[in-house]
């Protein structure tokens, strides 16, 4: 199981996707995000669908992600650095 979200965006997309082989599952879920995986499986599976029924994944989604996780990381630090300063 891959789990993701970006704790940025309150409302957005779901994305559920299972790869099943055999008894070797795989599966992800991903809260206003993507996986760089998942793209390449979307990027496979678009080639046989037709225009109407594509799928769509971005990586703009994971960059948001990241950019969320950097700036609350940074805000967590610059909390924490204004605690200790307070208790000196």
């Amino acid at each position: 199981m891959i789990y993701k979200t970006n704790p940025c965006i309150m409302s957005g997309s779901v994305t559920y996707v299972t790869i099943a082989y055999g008894k070797d599952t795989t599966k992800f879920t991903l809260h206003n995000t993507s996986d760089y995986i998942v793209i390449k499986i979307v990027d496979i599976i678009n080639t046989y669908l037709p225009e109407d029924k594509k799928l769509y994944e971005s990586i703009e989604n994971i960059k948001s992600e990241v950019e969320c996780w950097t700036s609350l990381r940074e805000n967590a630090d610059k909390q924490k650095a204004d605690s200790i300063k307070v208790k000196q």
